[in-house]
């Protein structure tokens, strides 16, 4: 699973990347037009657990793959905010994370002379339609051209563009347009920019984050209801996850009302929009979380543990991780509850199953 982290200058774009590799991470090199590269383990309380009951040699987390891109700045009329470079680059992830700038501070210019998230919204998700919106006319020319000297041209992908510039020409997303089946390999082909998942961070400050009816944030709510939208003080968090301990930061968190520190709802918002879930393999040499889509049976997903287990895929032996903790981790048990069960290769894996494969090669 691969993140992009996109944003104007000074947003707190890079604090974000910064606060999701954690405390004590080295900082990532960057790469023109590449961006900074950083990969974390997902905390997963259930792993934690599990691995308490198994005491296994390994024990192996999930991990999402972050990419701090360069600042995205206001194209020249006409023009893309995105060198070819980073246009290449920022297609290959799988969604993006927009942070959009509240904090007021006298000390950090703003691109544009004022704080006005809504306004920052709109640019940055303009920039991204526009992006889309030369790319498809330039294709789409291609085609012609292609037609006008008598070569075959596939009516499909024509079609396909047409409806897709269509949506952007009425300021929708490539997302918007509906597909059918057929439809689906040349969408991933073109890897649109809005046809990925997209969740945006407001940055505030620290006002901001106590007052829940501040008024441009309220603003924002009402003039963009349908933006997925999480709220944070990248400033604050930083300080908390610098703290030296737990009971530290616990307190902190809880002095400004908070349950849970921004980092780790910030992936799992980035699960949930790229509709994904965990399923678990135990025993003593290892514990391991497998990421998958929603909705994958269960002999593609044993493909993910390797490619040996889908090809002679037999049946899966299934219990839900609520079950195994509750049991303390008895297989026995499980069977003797009644709670452990065989499941055929269509069964859709749930989150949180965990899945020992039977198989035959």
């Amino acid at each position: 699973m691969k993140i992009g982290i996109i944003g104007l200058p000074q947003s707190g774009k890079s604090t974000c990347f910064d606060l999701l590799q954690g405390p004590g991470a080295s900082r990532a090199a960057e790469e023109p037009g590449k961006g900074r590269i950083g990969v974390i383990k997902v905390p997963d309380a259930r792993i934690d657990r599990l691995s308490k009951l198994f005491n296994p040699k390994k024990t192996t987390f999930s991990d999402i793959e972050f990419v701090d891109f360069a600042a995205i700045q206001r194209a020249a009329s006409g023009g893309s905010a995105f060198s070819s470079r980073m246009l290449s680059e920022i297609k290959t992830v799988d969604g993006l994370l927009q942070v959009v700038r509240c904090f007021a501070d006298d000390n950090v210019y703003h691109v544009e002379e004022s704080i006005d998230p809504t306004r920052d919204f709109k640019l940055l998700t303009g920039e991204l339609h526009l992006a889309d919106l030369i790319q498809v006319e330039q294709r789409l020319e291609k085609l012609g051209t292609s037609a006008a000297k008598g070569q075959k041209k596939d009516a499909r992908e024509q079609a396909l563009l047409e409806k897709i510039k269509a949506a952007l020409d009425a300021e929708q997303p490539a997302s918007s347009v509906e597909l059918a089946p057929d439809d689906e390999p040349l969408m991933r082909s073109a890897a649109m920019l809005t046809a990925k998942p997209l969740v945006t961070v407001l940055n505030l400050d620290e006002g901001q984050l106590r007052d829940k009816a501040d008024p441009m944030l309220s603003r924002f709510s009402s003039q963009l209801p349908d933006v997925p939208a999480i709220r944070l003080c990248a400033r604050i968090e930083s300080e908390i996850a610098a703290l030296d301990t737990e009971e530290e930061r616990q307190a902190f968190l809880e002095d400004l009302g908070m349950t849970e520190p921004a980092r780790t709802r910030l992936i799992r918002t980035c699960y949930e929009m790229l509709q994904y879930i965990s399923f678990f393999t135990v025993g003593e040499d290892e514990v391991r979380a497998w990421t998958i889509r929603k909705g994958m049976n269960a002999q593609r997903s044993a493909g993910k543990i390797h490619s040996d287990l889908e090809k002679g895929f037999i049946r899966a032996e299934v219990i839900s991780y609520d079950d195994l903790s509750r049991l303390e981790g008895s297989y026995a048990a499980a069977k003797k509850e009644g709670v452990m069960r065989l499941e055929g290769k269509e069964y859709i894996v749930q989150d949180g199953d965990v899945l020992n494969i039977r198989f035959n090669v």
